[in-house]
């Protein structure tokens, strides 16, 4: 069941009117009869008159929250052929201060004594593997904890909130420790993570306020989001060689960390798992190596020249932001994205060095990095982000190469120059070059027409103007050739079609119009024309077309002039 949901139905049946299985006599005690095996669910739940009860050694199961709510139960033995603590058996049993298990027990169920909030120590026999999700959450009087050597599984919330804990050993059997499973212990001062345990779960020793040494075990693999987070006493930590991941927070907000060794075997790295992003102090040593590496919020402070580890692919977002001790860095051939907001608020950082792998830029990568002096962008990189160097206001020499397929926007807004670029409306950069290193005083020009920014050089671009120009001029001058000798071959078609066989010789203006008077001729007669009258010879207009149809009286056509030399063409 969801230790949350469980939780919440602890807490409404606290509400629930008190109910007594057997009730107690007068001192408040409850005799379970002989032979009894079996102690129903809830039997008990909310007796506030019960004050101890005594089991039968015949009794080997007793239900979930069966003394749940009994707020003055002051001591519990329980039975010896009990194999298992069931859910919320103890929830709320604020007055429990003693526990005696001695039987067979291998199983403490969810929130088996919750809220026990007397209840200073606990010893778990040899027998217990299991121990479930907030099984003792909430008990804040809870200070030494006895486990037993085959407990498997510390489940989650286990022992959270449990503010006075402070002395434990986790012993060699455990495997894993669940998710908060210690979060909030803020009088946990050491601990020492066996060689057993190969992962530890979100939040697990979160808030330990006070914890200032921890041991991690040989075997671990995996450390979980947040799982020391805010850990404000932790000094130094060495992780092992068996470490893969370290989750996003890890030890975000260790504000007292001061060292920590990351072996070459970590392969992922969460955002912000180390107080450098938060403008806390952090030395470095050793080596990061990740063969499949992501990289987040490395530790970087203290150092002068960053040089991330090799076989890097992806720096994540805000993985160096306001590490404002870094001068320089060097990003090496295998990274290939750089995040949003990786290097942004590095304020002494005057140089970056980008090898030709890298092919996304993202937003805000290297703003407010106010000393970055000189910018030169490999052929690799296809994108930059949306203010990707927004205010580096030192930034005087910049190289972008053809490559690039978008600037984002105001990318490069902020830079010292007097000129402003735009594309696609965006401010792009007040001093910007490609493929040559500009400076304040060169004023590149960009082609409006391309929209990857291909730079056009000034006389260049009036060679190209006027080479344009002729190609306009040669054009048209085609199309109006081409355009003539179709009217004339037109003219030609409707001379034709309309059996004009004569031209009158004086006739400058005009032409006659013959049309066959005998429309059921005999075979082999000559056709009889007649002349109806005489077509006059203008200019057409461009808007008109040539109109051809069957010709009947009167009817005047509107040709274009007409030479002979042009029906020769």
């Amino acid at each position: 069941m969801n230790f949350k949901l469980l939780l919440l139905m602890g807490l409404l049946i606290n509400n629930v009117v008190g109910r007594c299985w057997i009730q107690p006599d007068s001192s408040g005690k409850v005799k379970i009869p002989d032979n009894t095996t079996f102690i129903p669910e809830g039997a008990f739940l909310n007796c506030v008159d019960l004050y101890s009860i005594q089991f039968p050694d015949s009794v080997n199961s007793i239900g979930a929250n069966a003394f749940q709510g009994c707020t003055n139960l002051t001591v519990i033995d329980v039975p010896i052929n009990v194999n298992q603590v069931n859910e919320s058996l103890f929830f709320g049993c604020s007055n429990l201060k003693q526990v005696t298990i001695t039987g067979n027990v291998t199983t403490i169920a969810a929130g088996a004594f919750s809220f026990c909030t007397s209840l200073k120590q606990f010893i778990l026999p040899d027998t217990v593997e299991i121990i479930g999700n907030g099984a003792f959450v909430g008990c804040t009087a809870l200070k030494n904890v006895s486990f037993g050597s085959n407990v498997r599984t510390i489940g989650p919330s286990a022992f959270q909130n449990c503010a006075a804990l402070s002395n434990f050993t986790i012993p060699q059997s455990v495997q894993k420790i669940g998710d908060s499973a210690f979060q909030n212990c803020s009088s946990l001062q050491a601990i020492d993570i066996p060689d057993s345990i190969v992962s530890i779960g979100s939040y697990a020793f979160s808030d330990c306020t006070v914890l200032s040494a921890v041991k991690l075990g040989a075997n671990i693999k995996v450390l979980g989001n947040y799982s020391f987070q805010n850990c404000t006493s932790l000094v130094h930590v060495t992780l092992p060689d068996s470490v893969e991941t370290v989750g996003n927070e890890a030890f975000a907000f260790c504000t007292s960390l001061a060292s920590i060794y990351i072996p070459k075997t970590v392969a992922n790295i969460g955002n912000f798992s180390f107080p450098s992003c938060y403008g806390y102090g952090l030395g470095i040593v050793g080596e990061i190596n990740p063969p499949r590496g992501k990289v987040t919020c490395a530790p970087c402070f203290n150092q002068t020249v960053l040089r991330i580890w090799s076989n890097v692919s992806v720096i994540n977002s805000s993985a160096f932001i306001n590490c404002d001790s870094i001068q320089s860095v060097m990003i090496p051939s295998e990274v290939k994205v750089i995040g949003d907001s990786a290097f942004q608020g590095c304020s002494m950082m005057t140089s970056v060095t980008i090898t030709n792998n890298v092919s996304d830029i993202g937003d805000f990568a290297f703003a407010g990095c106010t000393r970055l002096k000189k910018l030169v962008i490999p052929p690799s990189v296809k994108v930059i982000g949306d203010y990707s160097f927004y205010n580096c206001h030192s930034l005087k020499s910049i190289v972008i190469p053809y490559t690039v397929k978008a600037i984002g926007a105001d990318a490069f807004q902020g830079c010292p120059c007097n000129s402003t670029l735009y594309n696609s409306g965006h401010q792009l950069c007040d001093c910007l070059s490609v493929p040559i290193t500009a400076t304040c005083s060169d004023t590149p020009q960009y082609s409006t027409l391309n929209p990857h920014l291909v730079p056009v050089d000034t006389a260049m671009n009036r060679v190209a103007i006027i080479i344009a120009a002729v190609c306009v001029v040669f054009l048209t001058a085609v199309s109006i050739y081409k355009q003539r000798r179709r009217i004339n071959r037109g003219v030609r078609r409707i001379a034709s079609r309309l059996s004009i066989s004569s031209w009158h010789e004086g006739a400058q203006d005009s032409i006659p119009i013959l049309i066959n008077s005998s429309h059921s001729s005999p075979n082999g007669a000559s056709p009889n024309y007649q002349t109806i009258g005489h077509a006059e010879l203008q200019p057409l207009p461009q808007s008109e077309q040539l109109l051809s149809s069957s010709i009947t009286s009167h009817v005047s056509l509107k040709l274009g002039r007409y030479s002979s030399s042009e029906d020769s063409d």
